[in-house]
């Protein structure tokens, strides 16, 4: 089915707004229309109308209307009843668009349903009436978490036409028309994205510099941001449980009651799909990532944290040498220092005649900081300070990159594996 041509294109791109469009396509076909009442501008009437439209693609069948005159104030008055019972917005919505068929099948599979839930609840005591009960009172509309801009990433690209669809709220994007303009990016950016295509004409420069890579054809938001949709699972956590909780309570109400058919497996198969977003969900909340991407993402970001951490302690522990011993450097060094400063590179000559004992304390200091992070990144590290004195006392970040990337292609090759 051609979901633009049912929704009409200006309809269409106002719900490419809200949803993608495999989502689209997938609303259309399942007809959970009631999702496209949250568009502005999508009210009952259309929906009904887009209704109609598909349930004639879908059947090849023309819709007839069936409901005259009053008919339509009395079928209104119904709905008007039955929206009063549901928890949830997309519920009371899903009544709302509900329509008359002629269907005499159709009519008759909905009562059939209808009169073996009426039967269900009737045979239920009131402890399980209230366990069920108190389950929905906790049932409510899904919670959007608030959407925040991500200032430790930035997506890179040298085309222009992609800098165009790939532009978000959620985080930084740089449209590169030469190497020059990425002076700098690894001190701002701990992760830095770059999406290319056939027309990327800096790709080995933009590749090299980037901790991920990703073709147009595959991008999109969870990417590079993952967390806006963990966030949605773990925002939601206890309405998930909720609805676990309600099937949980039904499978074990019919199992107990013989009441469960011998092929019957939609009820447990929801069960289990909702017991494993369940655990996921707690694993997100612990910071275990199941999903590589954001695994990958969130040990990058780690790392970055790690290194500012132990610069912050041996830049401390080094302060306080120079303030508590007393260091110092003789005066004919002085002297010296002086002479070759005029003829060669000041901190070149400056470093030639720093005193044994600081060296010393350098070296000891970065030695210990080095070991530890090492022990704690599963990395060799022991490059990433400079061998000689200095202050502050920083990490090399081109070095630090290239460790980063040689352990994620040593990553991707045990994956081939």
């Amino acid at each position: 089915m051609d979901t633009c041509q049912i929704l009409g294109e200006k309809n269409f791109e106002k719900a490419l707004d809200y949803y993608s469009k495999e989502e689209l396509d997938a609303i259309i076909e399942k007809l959970e229309l009631e999702k496209l009442l949250k568009i502005p501008g999508f009210g009952k009437k259309k929906i009904l109308h887009i209704q109609k439209e598909t349930f004639e693609k879908i059947t090849g069948t023309k819709y007839e209307d069936i409901l005259f005159g009053d008919a339509w104030e009395i079928y209104e008055d119904i709905i008007s009843i039955l929206v009063s019972y549901p928890k949830t917005e997309r519920s009371r919505n899903r009544f709302n668009i509900y329509m008359p068929v002629k269907d005499r099948d159709l009519i008759v599979k909905r009562l059939n349903y209808c009169h073996k839930a009426k039967n269900f609840v009737k045979g239920l005591n009131q402890e399980e009436l209230d366990k069920i009960l108190g389950f929905l009172e906790r049932i409510s509309d899904l919670k959007i978490p608030n959407l925040k801009k991500f200032r430790d990433r930035v997506l890179i690209t040298d085309d222009e036409e992609i800098a165009t669809k790939t532009k978000s709220e959620h985080y930084d994007s740089i449209y590169v028309t030469s190497p020059n303009e990425l002076r700098g990016i690894r001190d701002d950016y701990p992760l830095i994205f770059y999406v290319y295509n056939k027309n990327s004409n800096l790709y080995d420069t933009l590749f090299e510099i980037s901790n991920f890579s990703i073709n147009l054809d595959d991008f999109s938001n969870r990417n590079i941001v993952p967390e806006l949709y963990i966030e949605r699972f773990i925002k939601n956590s206890d309405i998930i449980k909720s609805i676990l909780d309600i099937y949980e309570t039904l499978l074990e109400i019919k199992t107990n009651k013989g009441l469960a058919a011998a092929n019957e497996t939609e009820l447990p198969e929801n069960v289990e799909k909702l017991q494993k977003i369940s655990d996921r969900i707690t694993s997100f909340s612990k910071g275990l990532y199941p999903d590589e991407r954001l695994k990958k993402l969130n040990e990058a970001l780690n790392l970055e944290e790690i290194i500012k951490i132990a610069e912050k302690d041996i830049n401390e522990k080094f302060s306080k040498i120079i303030e508590n011993d007393d260091i110092g450097i003789a005066g004919k060094d002085i002297l010296s220092m002086l002479s070759d400063i005029k003829n060669s590179d000041p901190l070149k000559a400056f470093q030639t005649y720093i005193p044994k004992q600081l060296n010393e304390a350098y070296n000891k200091i970065v030695k210990e900081s080095v070991d530890n992070l090492n022990k704690k990144t599963g990395l060799d590290l022991s490059e990433i300070f400079s061998e000689e004195v200095s202050f502050p006392i920083e990490a090399d970040r081109n070095q630090l990159f290239e460790i980063k990337e040689t352990s994620e292609k040593k990553s991707q090759k045990g994956n081939l594996k």
